[in-house]
């Protein structure tokens, strides 16, 4: 509870001009986490799955910082001037963005 109330407070202090520039690069980071599970080094095994990357203390799963990345790369993605929801390449394009992280996760 300490450490989300910490997250929470953390988070309120970012301003959305700033998580708008960070949500490709979050996106890219996340994407490239999940990559790593598969490095035998890096990624731990449990229950027959390569799902972890083992942090000092404890595991972290990073298709759960891929969901985050993805809600806020779609959030920036629909409020560009240029998305419009009549055109197919608008919903084309993040349909694509979501299927290259998929079977990673």
């Amino acid at each position: 509870m300490v450490l989300g109330s910490i997250a929470l407070l953390c988070a309120y202090r970012f301003k959305p001009s700033f998580v708008k520039k960070a949500a490709v690069p979050l996106l890219v980071f996340s994407l490239c986490l999940l990559v790593m599970v598969f490095i035998p080094q890096i990624g731990v095994t449990g229950g027959g799955a390569r799902r972890w990357i083992r942090l000092w203390p404890t595991t972290f799963q990073p298709s759960e910082l891929v969901k985050l990345a993805m809600v806020i790369f779609l959030a920036k993605y629909m409020s560009m001037p240029d998305y419009n929801t009549e055109k197919f390449s608008s919903f084309v394009k993040p349909i694509i963005v979501m299927a290259v992280s998929r079977p990673f996760s």
